[in-house]
């Protein structure tokens, strides 16, 4: 029956995901922090912590987090083994737990945790050399550390730009999907165990880096706002609005009355139908109710059945009355919601 779940409409796919691959999750999570327990409580402790923060800055909208999902949606694609899946998925938790860390001090600015900052370099440590076993000596090794390195770099160059507002919406294109290279070591290390499909697993993982990162960032637009990061989907109500303060309703009417979202939306929808081109492509014999086929293929109606909304509105709104504008505003934020994507 959990195949039937991805069908649910009122429902955020990355949800139906989670619910899915819920058991194998939260099993990966428990063999890492066991491994950690078995050298320091301590930094076990700190590191379930990062964890906890991670999900807890997402949990108003209790849509889980696309990176934990990842693996296990390469994995369905692919029919790798189960147990180099696990293996993979425990050093990518690891790896991503270390970046979450890293990624909120760079927003945020908080003050740096001593126990935290420990468990994050362990975490480096731990998942970079036993990754990194599993790519030696194989064609993926130097995509593996190129891909390291360009989403470190990206990083800083997002950090640096976040309050750059620019005349194209999307000069910040690859800052956006280059901060999200490190999904290609995840997959660089699932595709040096699975030679077979190691082409797809790569292509359709270069696919998603921007996709991914804008619909992040379409309905996290409120708290990029008030951490001064003007991503893509706030370029253009920058350029145009000029706000002095910030209306979260000015900024949702602003997105059901201009094209800028419509546009960022047009794009994910490429990407997307790209996404699931290649699927049936290269995976000739999967059946249509394989749980990654059923993600991608919600996720690309949902942004599809925006799109639709969006066009139902257009110059209209405005004449609308208070009333009207205020269930609309209600329920277009409810359908951002449903393809909020956490990177």
């Amino acid at each position: 029956m959990k195949q039937d779940l991805y069908t649910l409409d009122n429902l955020n796919p990355s949800f139906l995901a989670y619910k899915h691959y819920e058991n194998e999750i939260l099993s990966v999570r428990d063999d890492l922090f066991s491994f950690l327990r078995s050298k320091s409580d301590r930094i076990a402790i700190a590191a379930e912590n990062i964890l906890e923060k991670k999900i807890l800055s997402t949990n108003n909208k209790g849509v889980p987090h696309l990176f934990e999902i990842f693996p296990w949606l390469l994995r369905d694609l692919t029919n790798l083994d189960h147990s180099k899946s696990r293996e993979i998925s425990i050093n990518w938790l690891a790896l991503y737990l270390y970046v979450s860390f890293l990624d909120d001090h760079l927003d945020k600015g908080s003050n740096i945790n001593p126990d935290e900052f420990i468990a994050a370099s362990v975490l480096a440590q731990t998942s970079l050399i036993n990754l990194f076993k599993i790519v030696d000596n194989t064609k993926y090794e130097d995509l593996f550390k190129e891909c390291l390195i360009r989403s470190a770099k990206f990083e800083l160059q997002d950090v640096i730009e976040q309050s750059l507002v620019y005349n194209d919406s999307f000069t910040k294109s690859e800052s956006a999907s280059g901060k999200n290279a490190i999904l290609l070591a995840c997959a660089g290390a699932i595709a040096a165990s699975n030679e077979k499909d190691s082409d797809f697993i790569i292509e359709i993982t270069r696919e998603l880096l921007l996709c991914v990162q804008l619909l992040d960032d379409i309905t996290d637009f409120e708290e990029d706002f008030r951490q001064g990061n003007i991503t893509i989907p706030l370029n253009d109500f920058f350029r145009e609005i000029k706000p002095s303060n910030f209306s979260k309703n000015t900024m949702l009417e602003f997105m059901l009355q201009s094209d800028s979202l419509f546009k960022i939306l047009d794009r994910i929808e490429i990407s997307l139908t790209k996404v699931v081109d290649l699927i049936h492509t290269c995976c000739l014999n999967i059946h249509q109710t394989n749980p990654a086929l059923q993600y991608f293929l919600a996720m690309l109606n949902k942004v599809s059945q925006l799109k639709l909304y969006i066009e139902s509105i257009e110059g209209s709104f405005e004449n609308l009355s208070t009333n009207i504008k205020e269930t609309i505003r209600t329920e277009f934020e409810s359908k951002l919601i449903e393809i909020y994507c956490h990177t």
